[in-house]
């Protein structure tokens, strides 16, 4: 570990720093050195745990929870989010100041420091669902259905991933669905002057990116479908009729193009329940919730992973019989 070329001393398990200027370089005994910036006219955030408990991570800008803001002491106090007085540092020259935001601030309410800026936006996605208490540190504890994914109303999905102008998310099928809705209006020569001005301005190029990226995502699915979901159905349910390779592409094309119409889920951000898939899809499905035995092993498991994910800081895993 160095810091602006100089090695830093290993004491109690960290390298203290001299300074919070310039950049640390990370030596690995194999692989290629990795450069880490330090303050570079912005301010180094640390996202910490509930109270600013634990470790902390730094972040580019200040969200939703605890943060611990350092910045110069020249630049003075913030303006507002700072519930504990600011501290010293081991750098004379900064001040770490506490920062703690509840979600609910709008873009016009972030803060900063008189005539310099915390990189901050409001949160853009929040969880909803059935919440008990708990005095962890690891954040919300939901518990009976699932926590929906909900967007704020500026937000805007994109179902395939594509990414508009300023990198925000754009709704790409949406963006289908009215190119043909202006194109079936151009054969039947209705279009308004106002829809031909908005059509000149479509990007084809775009277009042709989204439909291919919801044909691929159809074509997963139907594969899926076919390869492993299907893969032990053999006859027909009620006339028990043999099933063909033919049969089970056919049901996968139509339930890939079902889940695919975003004009009948309206957004992804929420979960399509069982109750739906049985009968709307005439899928199915097994519900581990009616034996009792599988039902507790599945929580059970699902509880001790997801403490220790929390506690190792992990977003995701691969758990297979042979390894973690």
């Amino acid at each position: 570990m160095k810091q602006n070329g100089e090695p830093l001393s290993l004491r109690n398990g960290s390298w203290p720093l001299a300074c919070f200027a310039g950049h640390l370089s990370v030596d690995f005994k194999e692989g290629s050195p990795v450069t880490v910036p330090l303050f570079d006219q912005n301010p180094l955030i640390f996202k910490l745990k509930k109270d600013w408990g634990g470790d902390g991570r730094r972040v580019p800008r200040v969200t939703k929870g605890h943060f611990i803001v350092i910045a110069p002491v020249e630049w003075g106090v913030p303006s507002d989010h700072t519930p504990v007085d600011p501290e010293g540092c081991s750098d004379p020259t900064f001040m770490a100041h506490y920062f703690f935001r509840d979600g609910k601030e709008s873009e016009s309410d972030l803060g900063g420091f008189p005539g310099h800026d915390v990189p901050s936006s409001a949160p853009e996605f929040t969880l909803s669902g059935r919440t008990v208490f708990d005095d962890s540190a690891e954040g919300d504890l939901f518990v009976g259905k699932p926590p929906q994914l909900i967007a704020a109303d500026r937000v805007l999905w994109a179902r395939v991933g594509e990414e508009g102008e300023n990198g925000r998310l754009v709704p790409a099928l949406s963006y289908l669905s009215q190119f043909e809705a202006l194109i079936e209006k151009s054969h039947d020569e209705t279009l308004s002057t106002a829809e031909v001005v908005l059509l000149q301005k479509l990007d084809l190029a775009e277009l042709h990116q989204f439909a291919l990226a919801r044909d691929l995502s159809i074509n997963l699915l139907k594969q899926w479908l076919t390869s492993y979901k299907f893969k032990d159905w053999v006859v027909t349910e009620t006339e028990r009729t043999p099933v063909t390779p033919e049969m089970k592409e056919e049901r996968a094309t139509w339930i890939a193009h079902r889940l695919n119409d975003h004009e009948r889920w309206l957004t992804h951000g929420r979960g399509i329940d069982m109750r739906t898939l049985r009968e709307e899809l005439q899928l199915r499905i097994e519900d581990f919730g009616a034996n009792p035995e599988l039902k507790k092993a599945i929580w059970d498991y699902f509880w001790f992973l997801r403490d220790h994910m929390a506690r190792n800081g992990l977003a995701s895993f691969v758990h297979t019989p042979d390894f973690f």
